[in-house]
């Protein structure tokens, strides 16, 4: 699953940003020559590159969240506070976030599922607690670490979702629940 999530973040990356930075270009090649012209065509070429702009970012973020290679970049502990500043940057969300040095303590695996893990319950916060606040803990204890990730948002029943039927259920628990285990931990 993760070969598969790097091949298409390259793909997203490669293929798909560069045609947007090519049609952004073409653009402003067309606004040099429209603006003479016909000066609303100008202001109408400012709003096509400024969206470009924003789809190009949009596919930038995607391409990193299928596959995190900022672990590779700049290593767990600062790829997790990397993460929780953007997904409070991105869904105007005040975070905090305290967190340990762990990098040495994981295999590269070890690191990608803590940093999925992570990932997963961000993005279920920021979809569907409706919070305002984030917080979240990374502690060495010893020989194990601790993620701590809360919100002040309306909370949910975690039984009451796990007895739900698959078809209404995402997979996002379980998945989490599976990563965990797979480290020795638990959800």
């Amino acid at each position: 699953q993760e070969k598969e999530r790097l091949r298409l973040s390259k793909e997203l990356h490669d293929e798909l940003g560069h045609s947007l930075a090519l049609l952004k270009h073409s653009v402003r090649s067309i606004q040099t020559k429209v603006s003479k012209t016909d000066p609303s065509l100008h202001d109408q070429c400012d709003e096509a590159i400024a969206y470009i702009g924003e789809v190009i970012e949009n596919v930038r973020r995607l391409s990193r969240d299928l596959s995190p290679s900022i672990l590779e970049d700049i290593g767990l502990s600062s790829a997790l506070e990397h993460l929780v500043e953007s997904v409070g940057k991105q869904y105007s969300l005040e975070a905090s976030f305290s967190i340990d040095e762990i990098d040495h303590l994981f295999s590269k695996e070890a690191q990608t599922n803590l940093y999925r893990i992570s990932q997963e319950a961000l993005t279920n916060i920021a979809r569907h607690a409706q919070a305002k606040e984030i917080s979240f803990l990374a502690k060495r204890n010893g020989g194990s670490v601790s993620l701590v990730i809360e919100d002040d948002g309306k909370g949910f029943d975690v039984n009451e979702v796990k007895t739900r039927h698959p078809s209404r259920r995402g997979l996002g628990l379980d998945t989490m629940s599976e990563r965990a285990h797979m480290l020795g931990g638990f959800l």
